[in-house]
Formats: C-alpha cells, structure tokens, sequence
C-alpha cells in the first residue's frame, strides 16, 4: 500500500530503458514497490540514474532498489493480480 502522504517510494526495479531509447530527455524504469510487490510502478530516469542502475542490474548480485521521487512516478498498476480473464468465466 502507498502512504497517503509518500514523498519517495522504495522500488525493486526490473527494467529500465535509456533516454535515447524513450526519445526524450528522461529514461523509464519500471518495479515493483518494496513494501508491496503487488504494486507496479513506472517512473522517469535521468541518463545518470539510467547508467547507476544499468551497472548494478548487470552486477547481478541481488535485486537493486531505487527511491523513487513522486513527482516521477508516471504509472502504478495496483491491480495486477486482479486483471480480467478473456473469455469471461462462465457464471456458476
């Protein structure tokens, strides 16, 4: 759950794409908050923060966190295990 009042939120980053890649001034990372993994979030990175977190996804020696200012935060998927199947379950 996210604090009403949350300044920075402590993600476990999965993935991040370079400023040059997004074709903008800012990168993208995505992860999962590291008080709630249901929680997905998306937000935006500086090629300095891009290249930090490149290096130590790389190392591979564990997962690699990341405060995340709220002003950055571009998407958060709250919902991810409550997605909609298709074709709809038949009712019972």
């Amino acid at each position: 759950m996210i604090e009403a009042y949350a300044t920075e939120l402590e993600v476990v980053v999965l993935r991040v794409v370079s400023p040059l890649d997004t074709g903008s001034i800012h990168g993208r990372g995505q992860g999962l908050l590291h008080d709630d993994p249901d929680v997905e979030v998306t937000f935006l990175l500086d090629h300095t923060d891009f290249v930090s977190l490149r290096q130590r996804m790389l190392r591979g020696s564990g997962e690699v966190r990341f405060s995340v200012s709220m002003g950055d935060v571009t998407a958060i998927d709250a919902a991810r295990d409550q997605r909609p199947t298709w074709p709809p379950a038949a009712p019972a």
